[in-house]
């Protein structure tokens, strides 16, 4: 399986890495991981992410080359961390595509596909791949993926996370990944603008499902008083999680162009993929998320019931 997706992988001229929508820590990290090894390995590649990327993960190297579009003059996709394929975050027009993910929810939706829903992240999935293809991973590489493992196993808390995890960010460490810049950047690099957002989660939150959920909605309106951007709602789901009688959390966001983004959190056996599968949506047993036209406050009562179903 890795090695006949290296093998198409060389075989083309030009390779486009391209992330999620919304983006996170683990589809940049990886792809940037990606990308740089890849490069450094003789295969020419770009990192491509139509959405805005929030300001924690500018540090990566390689972050001001990220395209918003794919270049003309490439003739592969490699969907990076994406479970489904309307997820991707750029027109991929009629291109031959790739997976390589972690999510359980994902299809395998591409002619080639490594989907490896045991590990903690996609990061994992591309160190494994790299070592499977006796690729070197050069210290652009090694930060960047070692970014994206911290950043996705909620700083080694997943239940996924192993001995295996600890022995691949060692190994990133060795090859030049530099845990404390990494930390720093990842959770104690937040602007004015995302401390305001989360004094305006700490006022609006609501427990439901008989103490054992906590859920809350960040309008538009919400973002404009507090100058914040999407992009920094991007931790709150996970902030949410740290009261101590939740099972889980459920963050309600109404999009730009109207309707609702919605993301799920849990601990230890509560199933988030289920409720997000439910609601149209997927992800992973302890994140998901899920979409809807509808906003945020109307659709929240059927959100809570889908819930209460679950807890």
């Amino acid at each position: 399986m890795y090695q006949d997706f290296y093998n198409r992988i060389k075989e083309a001229k030009f390779v486009a890495v391209v992330t999620h929508t919304r983006p996170d820590g683990d589809t940049v990290g990886s792809s940037l991981g990606l990308h740089h090894a890849l490069e450094f390995n003789g295969v020419k590649s770009v990192v491509v992410c139509g959405d805005d990327i929030g300001r924690k993960l500018h540090f990566l190297p390689g972050f001001k080359n990220i395209k918003k579009e794919i270049p003309k003059s490439c003739d592969l996709v490699i969907s990076v961390d994406t479970a489904i394929k309307k997820r991707v975050s750029t027109d991929t027009r009629d291109l031959e595509i790739l997976v390589i993910d972690h999510h359980i929810s994902n299809p395998g939706f591409g002619s080639l596909n490594i989907i490896e829903p045991e590990y903690t992240s996609t990061g994992e999935v591309v160190y494994k791949f790299l070592k499977k293809c006796d690729l070197k991973i050069n210290k652009p590489s090694a930060k960047a993926l070692h970014t994206a493992i911290v950043s996705d196993s909620r700083s080694f808390s997943t239940p996924r996370v192993n001995a295996e995890t600890f022995e691949a960010t060692a190994d990133l460490i060795r090859c030049g990944a530099d845990n404390v810049e990494t930390m720093e950047n990842l959770y104690l690099s937040k602007g004015l603008s995302e401390m305001r957002l989360f004094g305006e989660v700490l006022r609006e939150f609501e427990v439901v499902c008989n103490g054992e959920v906590t859920l809350c909605v960040v309008t538009k309106e919400i973002l404009e008083r507090c100058g914040a951007e999407y992009s920094d709602t991007e931790d709150i789901a996970d902030f949410l999680l740290g009261n101590v009688t939740a099972k889980a959390t459920c963050l309600l966001i109404e999009r730009k162009n109207g309707g609702t983004k919605g993301s799920l959190r849990s601990k230890g056996p509560f199933d988030v993929n289920q409720i997000a599968g439910k609601l149209g949506g997927g992800g992973h047993k302890n994140a998901a998320g899920f979409e809807s036209e509808v906003s945020p406050n109307e659709y929240k009562k059927k959100v809570i019931e889908v819930l209460t179903s679950g807890v």
